[in-house]
């Protein structure tokens, strides 16, 4: 039988040999998953050979969720950058075109998108800025005392990110409903006293009511949009692969490797990710570096051979191959289309 335990067998950075393990529930799985992940490319670098992060980093107090206008928040962001953080960004006047991961959006009155920990984004800086509520949080506000993801109660809607699509579609009471949220957020976070300011860690005594009203808020919009449903245990193995090839995905491309250390055959596999995500297993993985590759490419000054050995392929002709095969068109000639002022 098929579980989540025997599913994902992968600890830390690398991709390791298997080894016997309790049987352990999906959430705590996930939890180990999140974690133990990569945080970033690596440490930032100001000549450009690395793409920079932004940390969660709150402004005035140690809190784990803000609600900040677009304009306060801009200092802290720089045109080009990959977060390390969650967020929905709420457009509330002008319009500003920006970029999630090579996708093109345009920030205007009642859009809402959704961001996640190791997206880049790229803003448009010549561009008259829009106006906007950004609702940020750190990436373990839903874990629930360090362990399982946090569930709601009543509802069981866990937070499953990869079910939230980029740019989330409102209907105009639902954009109304969203901005009274977004408001109700801010004044309440404002209004509530950092209890133990002089606790340890900062901020703990605002982690119960973050939690709760975060909650509240994704159980509301997941209702209004059909979005972050619940995790059935058939989808659970999915989960699991998804999450082992974004930690294994510079060490190993073979579908062979992700399904011998998974306890599973190639076929059932391929089959989970036919299922689940709508293409082989194989795709999914090539479809991850790819992915990395660009925004590799398109904003670092690394040349090829570094990327291509920052991605595991022995030789820069094996990636000039393997992503012209994927793409249509060689490394080069993606980065000088897709240049962005180094």
């Amino acid at each position: 039988m098929l579980t989540a335990s025997r599913f994902l067998r992968f600890t830390g950075p690398t991709f390791l040999p298997a080894r016997p393990t309790r049987e352990v529930a999906f959430d705590e799985v996930m939890v180990k998953i999140r974690q133990e992940a990569p945080r970033s490319d690596g440490p930032d670098a100001s000549d450009g050979s690395m793409i920079r992060t932004t940390p969660w980093a709150p402004q005035g107090r140690d809190v784990p969720l803000e609600v900040l206008p677009l304009r306060e928040l801009r200092p802290r962001l720089r045109p080009l950058e990959r977060i390390d953080f969650y967020g929905f960004l709420l457009g509330t006047g002008g319009s500003q075109p920006h970029e999630v991961d090579f996708e093109r959006h345009t920030l205007r009155r009642g859009a809402l998108f959704f961001v996640r920990p190791r997206q880049v984004m790229r803003w448009h800086p010549n561009d008259p800025p829009a106006e906007g509520l950004f609702l940020i949080f750190e990436p373990t506000l839903l874990l629930a005392r360090g362990r399982a993801p946090f569930v709601d109660e009543e509802t069981r809607l866990p937070f499953d990110e990869a079910s939230w699509p980029t740019r989330i579609f409102l209907s105009r009471p639902h954009r109304r409903a969203v901005a009274r949220w977004f408001r109700f957020l801010q004044q309440t976070l404002e209004e509530t006293p950092n209890v133990s300011a002089g606790s340890s860690p900062p901020g703990r005594g605002m982690r119960p009511l973050a939690r709760h009203l975060l909650a509240a808020f994704l159980t509301d919009l997941a209702q209004r949009n059909e979005v972050g449903g619940r995790i059935s245990a058939k989808e659970a193995p999915a989960r699991s692969f998804r999450a082992a090839i974004e930690r294994s995905f510079r060490n190993t491309r073979a579908v062979q490797d992700y399904a011998t250390h998974a306890g599973v055959s190639v076929r059932t596999l391929d089959r989970i990710s036919r299922d689940a995500f709508g293409r082989s297993a194989k795709a999914q993985i090539d479809a991850r570096v790819v992915l990395e590759a660009r925004r590799l490419l398109a904003y670092t000054s690394l040349s090829i051979a570094e990327i291509a050995e920052k991605l595991g392929f022995s030789e820069p002709t094996n990636f000039g191959k393997f992503f012209q095969k994927r793409t249509g068109e060689t490394p080069g000639a993606f980065r000088a289309a897709n240049c962005h002022g180094r």
